[in-house]
This record gives C-alpha cells, sequence and structure tokens, in this order.
C-alpha cells in the first residue's frame, strides 16, 4: 500500500498535538475507531488508517500479511512526517501494532495501546483460557472460504455473545460502524489474515522496545480473553493491564469513555 497510502487514512484533530496512530482489526475498517477518535480528537491528533485489502484500501493488492502492514505503519509515519508519535492496535491491529514494535523497521512509537488484542490467538490445549480453540479457527477458516461476507458477520455476532450490554451506542449504528456499507473487506485479505493470526505466537519474541505498553481488555471478552492478556509479559515485561468491566470484545464502541481515557493517560504516560 506504500503508493498512494495517504488516501486511505483519516486525520482529524490538532496538528500540534501528539499523533496516535490507529491499526483497526480484523475484517475492519478505520470507520470502527470513529466514536473513540471523536472523544479523542480535541486533545490528541488521532490517524486512523485502512489496512491493504480492507474499507477504502479493499482494492489494494496483496500480500495481505502482517509484515506488509508493519511496512505501512512505517510508510505512514514517514510520510506523514510524525517520528513522534504513539501507536494503537485493536483486535489483530494490536498484534500487528506490537510486531512493529518488535521489528522496528520505522521509528519507535512513544507508547503501544494493546486493545483487545492477543500475543498468541490460538492457545495450547492446556491454556485454553488464553485463547481460541484450534478447531473453532478452522471453522472460521471453512466459514469464510465458503461466504466471506457471512463468516465476517458470524464473528462480528461473538464480540456480544457473552450478553454485554452496549452501552454507549445503540446496537444499530455499532453494526454500521463495525459492518460499513460497501466496504467489506475483500475475501482474499479475510483469509490470510486470518491464517496468519491461526499461525501467530509473538510470545517468543523478545522486543528491545522502551516504550510505555497498555493492555486494554474488556472483563468478557471471549475472542481474545482476559486470561490470555498476561501473555503480553512475555514480549513487554513493563507491560500494564487493564481490564474494562461489563465489555467484550470492542469496548471502544460500547464503553468508549473509560476506553478513551485510558488511551489518553498511556499518551501523557509516553510523552
Amino acid at each position: 500500500m506504500s503508493e498512494g497510502i495517504l488516501h486511505y487514512i483519516d486525520d482529524q484533530g490538532p496538528k500540534n498535538a501528539p499523533v496516535i496512530l490507529m491499526i483497526h482489526g480484523w475484517g475492519q475498517t478505520k470507520e470502527s475507531f470513529a466514536p473513540l477518535a471523536g472523544r479523542l480528537k480535541d486533545r490528541l491528533r488521532v490517524v486512523a488508517t485502512d489496512l491493504a485489502g480492507h474499507g477504502s484500501a479493499k482494492n489494494v493488492p496483496g500480500p495481505y500479511t502482517f509484515d506488509r502492514y508493519t511496512l505501512d505503519i512505517a510508510t505512514i509515519v514517514k510520510k506523514l512526517d510524525i517520528p513522534r508519535f504513539h501507536l494503537l492496535g485493536w483486535s489483530m491491529g494490536g498484534t500487528v501494532a506490537a510486531k512493529y514494535c518488535i521489528n522496528m523497521k520505522g521509528p519507535a512509537p512513544l507508547s503501544l495501546t494493546l486493545l483487545s488484542a492477543s500475543a498468541r490467538f490460538v492457545a495450547p490445549g492446556k491454556e485454553r483460557a488464553t485463547g481460541q480453540s484450534g478447531a473453532k479457527v478452522r471453522r472460521m477458516l471453512s466459514m469464510m472460504s465458503a461466504d466471506p461476507e457471512a463468516g465476517l458477520k458470524a464473528f462480528i455476532g461473538m464480540f456480544f455473545a457473552t450478553g454485554e450490554a452496549l452501552g454507549e451506542l445503540a446496537k444499530n449504528e455499532i453494526e454500521r460502524l463495525l459492518l460499513p456499507p460497501g466496504l467489506t473487506p475483500c475475501g482474499e485479505a479475510m483469509l490470510d489474515t486470518l491464517r496468519e493470526l491461526a499461525s501467530v505466537d509473538l510470545t517468543g519474541a523478545r522486543s528491545s522496545y522502551k516504550g510505555v505498553v497498555t493492555a486494554i481488555c474488556g472483563d468478557m471478552d471471549s475472542i481474545t480473553p482476559p486470561g490470555g492478556q498476561s501473555l503480553w509479559r512475555r514480549i513487554f515485561p513493563g507491560v500494564s493491564e487493564q481490564s474494562i468491566k461489563g465489555s467484550g470484545h470492542a469496548p471502544h464502541l460500547t464503553k468508549i469513555s473509560d476506553v478513551a481515557d485510558s488511551v489518553y493517560y498511556n499518551v501523557t504516560k509516553g510523552e
């Protein structure tokens, strides 16, 4: 996505404010950050991007890999001339953001916020409380191969399967943000990134990243369960962990104020 990469970003807030770059989750778009950006844009410069194969960039050709996405982050930072920036990733985007801080192909962010993210999406049998089962992910891959749009809708349905009260936004508004009309990712991108999620395990990585790291997770999250958040300590020993009470996999849509306050606090610590 290096050519014309700035066509796929939203950039709002004061130009002289601290910059936070937001990376969306699997099958999602930058639209999923709109409510959170709305709460932060008076205090921060908020930059959100569509990854290649997703949203406004759904027709951008592959490869659709985490390594490619980390290089795209470096390209955005360079083209926007924001060497001092903060990085946030939601769900798969958190895995990509963490991988950026491990590989460090560009400037190091001042802080890293891992929102409902996983260092290892598929859990070994003996650690089932830390992630998804391999069998469930294989069923997801099969469903995605047969009908990507139906598979994505089924996955989003899991966000709230624990009975979470939707909170600050109405259900139809949340659905619109998670499934924006006309912006369903290309099937190849969804399959490729799901396969990579199924195989990635960052827990063996050793990072020299020295910035502030915070992991935020809903206490009702069944996709990247709270039990898996401690895995981030293996990579970032100084990580702080925060649980958002009464929230599932998308706390930035159901507990917007809580997440906005946490993100802003993390940014101020990093500054």
